[in-house]
């Protein structure tokens, strides 16, 4: 959005997100397929540049949208306001769809083939959408909505990436969003640290849905 309140809009960036969101939402159905156990690695590994290209895309987007725009606290809600409208009542809504089912199985109604999904004690991270933080070992309930999670915690950022490019430019927002992203990875850690298992291991998302860094982590 610019100074005037108008969005520019990128019709070759939609058709590319679009085009991604597809892919990234064949590959987890895919998951379904008994199969999928013999070719779901190499698929996995050659997808998870398809599901950057989305975040940078969109990244790209929210920052021409909303650069210069957010500035103070007011427009700093604004912009919450308009996000959160975005992303969460579908989020509350496929969350709750996997509590009933969670439920259900907990009362016995239902058979649950992993029961370790369904953990209710996770609710309250959904609803704070901070599931995807390195808050809990696996993904629970919608596991999708990892990247839900993710865009969240961009949109808490934002207002640091957004004043980082607007007093230091290319440069300083490079280096706001790059050393955290290197961080969340382990990259920044002694090797000892980064072990699997290892008690000084850096928090991140659980293993496979380590979210991209925070400013490719917010979607139009």
């Amino acid at each position: 959005m610019t100074e005037r309140g108008t969005f520019q809009h990128y019709h070759v960036f939609d058709a590319w997100r679009f085009g991604a969101a597809m892919t990234v939402m064949l590959y987890h159905f895919l998951h379904y397929d008994p199969t999928a156990a013999t070719w779901m690695p190499q698929a996995a590994e050659k997808l998870q540049q398809v599901i950057d290209l989305f975040f940078i895309l969109s990244g790209f987007v929210i920052m021409s949208s909303y650069g210069t725009s957010v500035r103070s606290l007011a427009t700093f809600r604004s912009f919450i306001v308009r996000r959160l409208s975005r992303i969460y009542p579908l989020h509350l809504l496929t969350l709750g769809f996997f509590v009933a089912i969670g439920v259900a199985g907990a009362l016995g109604i239902v058979h649950l083939e992993n029961p370790a999904r369904f953990d209710l004690a996770t609710v309250p991270l959904h609803l704070l959408m901070i599931h995807a933080w390195g808050l809990m070992p696996d993904l629970t309930f919608n596991y999708v909505s990892w990247s839900l999670s993710a865009e969240w915690m961009a949109y808490l950022a934002f207002p640091a990436i957004a004043l980082a490019y607007r007093r230091g430019g290319l440069p300083a927002l490079f280096a706001t969003c790059v050393a955290p992203a290197c961080w969340s990875r382990g990259w920044c850690w002694p090797a000892s640290s980064r072990r699997s298992g290892g008690s000084t291991r850096p928090p991140s998302a659980p293993s496979g849905h380590c979210p991209p860094s925070s400013s490719a982590a917010a979607r139009r």
